[in-house]
């Protein structure tokens, strides 16, 4: 009687618990990359849609939409929704170039904002 009533006091610990020894029990092989059978597929749309041509689809696209949203005067709200969803994607698409100016592609290391001091044989600080 007295082990149920634990049960019931601490059955979120106990959940948690038996959480962490499932994951700490999956092993690394279960959790290493491998190839899916639509990664081919997904790896030709990534290199479609962040193409040159997709780019310059996308800024034609942006600029399009834009002129046609301060442009275009009394449009339905059938065809606003339309052009919003062009402009939408045209971002989408665009946006990847975007990142990649300011720098955040995966080459990237971080910052390095140390200084190095190096002795040479005189015992001498060089600044590299």
């Amino acid at each position: 009687m007295k082990f149920i009533q634990y049960l019931k006091q601490n059955s979120l610990k106990i959940v948690t618990l038996l959480a962490i020894a499932v994951v700490a029990l999956i092993p690394d092989v279960a959790l290493a990359t491998s190839t899916m059978p639509y990664d081919s597929a997904l790896t030709n749309l990534k290199n479609s849609l962040t193409g040159p041509v997709a780019q310059a689809i996308a800024v034609i696209g942006i600029v399009a939409s834009g002129a046609t949203l301060i442009f275009g005067g009394e449009i339905s709200g059938f065809l606003k929704s339309v052009i919003y969803l062009i402009l939408v994607c045209s971002l989408l698409i665009a946006g990847t170039k975007f990142i990649d100016v300011f720098g955040s592609s995966s080459s990237s290391t971080g910052a390095e904002v140390a200084h190095v001091y190096v002795i040479d044989s005189t015992h001498q600080y060089v600044i590299s």
